[in-house]
């Protein structure tokens, strides 16, 4: 929809009437969620009546408008949803650009508190006195004072139009309390996947500009890794890299006992760095934010050195990246949870009985869960065939058969998992005989 190529005129025209609706101006908006997506926004409007032919107060950007030049009104007036237009209504902007915005307005507070909360041991942050609410009205809750303090500097630093965009720490506060609860085991699994694919234990072949780069600045790092954990990586040459069973399994005990806003904001560092080990040396303060933005963008800078820097693209690139290293690196080392050493990994204890027994009583409460409803279908079968009506079919309509299927293969999944543990607790004393 944003491309002039694009020819898709039903998701144009979806986009073009969701500006008008915004820029139409159902307006004043009196609260505008962080997302800077209109579909993700939330908006508290009052309807003028206003058309976005009749808004008047537009305008459109330099490098828009020498697009736009030559064209005639008819065909300037089918790109109009691809323009970035800027609208003001009262004392609020909007900047728009095929239906994509970031909301800004005006500060509308002055003075930024944090404050504790009695009732449930946590900081929260207020607005003239008032305390936040997430973009799913949940309490805008935070583990300590420090944290707190963090995201209120946030909207402390906030001068004449506030800029969602400018808020990283308040939008990473957010997530942690909105998404974990429906994201946390995908973005687990995520994290493991980016950890078998760690930048950090990826190696260029011998000989090449970015494999000294790599030993100069990577190898220390992970050497620092495994002396600090205990755990052995694998560095190699090949995208995937395969590290011991016991380094996987000991990771994946700590990520799950991890409380959610430390694992979101860790979850969060993690793919900015697209490695474990570098997000960890961070949050252990062995490296800074400069030596990790290095490493992140080591390809990256190599590149530039033989193909030049292009203004505009690569430093504003640069700029994301080191926001998104040091938000969660921050909020991480605020929040009051300790990073992982050898003493506190060693006391998980063997980490794969750990995650069987997890994953033992996940199952059981699956099975029960299941076993619970097929019990209050099998009582409507009862009643309905005790007045004379046929098994089969009432078995059927009451969803019975359904879930006795249901029933059967929560115990055949649980069965193959039950084996895969066993085999993987096998191969890893293997694993640990030949080390030894």
């Amino acid at each position: 929809a944003r491309s002039p190529e694009a020819d898709n005129s039903v998701v144009k025209e979806k986009m073009f009437s969701l500006t008008r609706r915004v820029l139409g101006v159902r307006v004043p908006v009196s609260t505008v969620g962080p997302s800077r997506s209109f579909s993700r926004s939330k908006f508290v409007c009052q309807t003028t009546g206003k058309d976005f032919d009749d808004l008047g107060d537009f305008s459109i950007s330099e490098a828009t408008r020498s697009k736009l030049d030559g064209l005639t009104e008819e065909e300037v007036a089918k790109k109009k949803s691809l323009v970035q237009v800027t609208a003001n209504v009262g004392d609020r902007s909007v900047v728009c650009f095929g239906g994509v915005s970031d909301m800004k307005t005006t500060r509308w507070y002055t003075d930024v508190t944090v404050e504790e909360v009695p009732e449930n041991d946590m900081w929260t942050v207020c607005l003239d006195g008032r305390m936040m609410i997430t973009r799913t009205e949940k309490g805008f809750y935070l583990p300590t004072k420090e944290v707190a303090m963090l995201v209120a500097s946030d909207w402390d630093a906030q001068e004449g139009l506030v800029s969602y965009a400018t808020l990283p720490l308040m939008s990473m506060a957010c997530r942690a309390i909105d998404d974990v609860a429906t994201f946390r085991n995908y973005n687990h699994k995520e994290t493991m996947d980016i950890f078998s694919l760690d930048h950090a234990c990826f190696r260029h072949k011998p000989g090449s500009a970015a494999r000294a780069k790599q030993e100069e600045l990577l190898t220390p790092i992970t050497n620092w890794f495994e002396e600090t954990t205990g755990l052995r990586l694998d560095v190699t040459t090949k995208l995937l890299q395969n590290h011991r069973i016991r380094t996987l399994d000991t990771i994946e005990a700590f990520l799950y006992s991890l409380p959610d806003y430390a694992f979101i904001y860790l979850f969060c560092l993690v793919g900015s760095c697209r490695s474990f080990v570098l997000a960890l040396a961070l949050w252990h303060g062995k490296i800074d934010a400069p030596t990790a933005l290095a490493c992140v963008r080591l390809e990256e800078d190599v590149q530039i050195v033989d193909n030049g820097f292009v203004e505009g693209a690569h430093d504003y690139h640069t700029t994301l990246n080191h926001v998104d290293l040091l938000s969660p690196t921050l909020l991480l080392r605020a929040c009051g949870v300790a990073p992982p050493t050898l003493e506190s990994l060693a006391a998980f204890g063997d980490t794969t009985d750990l995650l069987h027994a997890r994953a033992r009583a996940e199952y059981e409460k699956e099975y029960e869960n299941k076993k619970k409803w097929l019990e209050i279908h099998e009582s409507h079968a009862a009643e309905r065939t005790g007045e004379g009506e046929n098994l089969e079919e009432v078995s059927v309509l009451t969803g019975r058969d359904a879930f006795v299927k249901r029933l059967a293969d929560v115990e055949a999944k649980w069965k193959i998992q039950d084996q895969w543990f066993i085999e993987r607790k096998a191969a890893k004393q293997k694993e640990e005989e030949e080390q030894n």
